[in-house]
């Protein structure tokens, strides 16, 4: 366990995201153990809870393991605490979390951590809800601060985002951060934050951060002038995704989080994959080594583009194909599935992206927060 440890916080700066892999067949109730967890056993249990959206349990489950005497385990439950007490919003206890590593924070840490330190006094996200939210298309209308505009749903987005023009003309306040983002095309820019309330869909959340891009970072010619990301999304609760009412019987099937990211598993040609949930992408893709051992699935070598929530293209070698794949019984059909070959990405890349096509296929479905779950209806 320990050297499972160490290797994933060499690699990646952190464990969690090695271990919420290894641990992906594994429910928090499988995990859990009765008696006081090891420093170890503990870190693994509020892995699995935190993959499941129960990260209140997850941080309750950590604050008592940051002091144990084994530098690579209290690395890595400081890390995960920082994240579950991140996504809890609160700001000051992700950064309190963190501890003697803010002494010499390695750059990815130093990234977040001036991000933190820029959100320390900002409370938590809240949510009023009067009505539940449907959707016809991946688009919503919505009004920050004094200004209203059409966001897109991302599901695939750590956070939302404004361009530094919209936040203006919103009357928003732009604290400066220089938090680096990495783009769809790869690039990587500087950006600010800021907070206001954002009501959407009958719904008021208080609190909410936004990423300030450059301006042309949402190019003016998309029809949204912002980006609900996943943590805004999670504070309002289940999303019904309206299609064409299939009369069949309800599928479900869980919803996990993995690094922050939405993730899911499918069946595709008898061969189960966890796959990322981004309605961002217009379009699905699949890695060649996720279908290297799957019939049919070869290495691209045509270009084709993918694009982003930014609006940005992003150019790819991949082989344009029909895929059908199944989530918890259910079949969709992908027309244009995009297979990828494998140099163009990274150690953090997922194998598989289920964009706004997939869901479209999927329609009518709704992506309930509450209960950590798909519901294909």
């Amino acid at each position: 366990m320990r050297l499972l440890m160490r290797r994933a916080a060499s690699r990646n700066g952190t464990a969690a995201l090695l271990l919420a892999l290894l641990l992906y067949s594994l429910s928090p109730a499988e995990t859990g153990r009765a008696g006081s967890p090891s420093a170890g056993t503990g870190y693994v249990q509020a892995v699995a809870l935190a993959r499941h959206g129960r990260e209140a349990e997850s941080a309750a489950l950590l604050r008592p393991l940051v002091s144990t005497n084994d530098p690579v385990i209290s690395k890595s439950v400081r890390l995960l605490l920082m994240q579950d007490e991140r996504a809890l919003f609160h700001y000051q206890a992700a950064l309190s979390a963190l501890g003697p590593l803010l002494a010499d924070p390695e750059p990815q840490l130093a990234n977040r951590v001036r991000l933190l330190r820029a959100l320390a006094d900002v409370p938590s996200e809240m949510v009023r809800r009067h009505t539940p939210i449907y959707l016809s298309s991946p688009l919503i209308a919505g009004t920050i601060g004094a200004r209203q505009i059409r966001f897109l749903v991302d599901t695939g987005a750590s956070f939302s985002v404004l361009s530094r023009s919209t936040a203006k003309e919103a009357g928003l306040h732009v604290r400066p951060v220089q938090y680096e983002i990495k783009t769809a095309l790869g690039q990587r820019i500087a950006a600010d934050v800021t907070t206001g309330d954002l009501a959407v869909a009958g719904a008021i959340i208080r609190n909410v951060v936004f990423l300030i891009l450059p301006d042309g970072a949402i190019p003016p010619g998309l029809p949204y002038s912002g980006v609900i990301g996943l943590p805004a999304l999670r504070v309002l609760g289940p999303f019904n995704i309206s299609g064409l009412a299939s009369g069949r019987k309800q599928n479900r099937a869980p919803l996990i989080l993995v690094d922050g990211s939405l993730g899911l598993e499918i069946n595709l040609r008898d061969t189960r994959m966890q796959c990322a949930l981004d309605t961002g992408s217009n379009r699905s893709w699949f890695a060649s080594p996720a279908g290297a051992n799957i019939p049919g699935l070869s290495n691209g070598r045509e270009v084709r583009t993918i694009e982003s929530a930014a609006g940005s293209d992003r150019k790819i070698r991949a082989r344009e194909t029909s895929l059908e794949f199944s989530i918890a019984g259910r079949h969709a059909l992908l027309h244009r599935a995009l297979i990828m070959a494998p140099p163009q990405l990274d150690g953090s890349s997922p194998v598989c992206v289920l964009g706004a096509d997939a869901v479209a296929a999927l329609a009518p479905l709704t992506l309930d927060f509450d209960r950590m779950q798909i519901v294909l209806r």
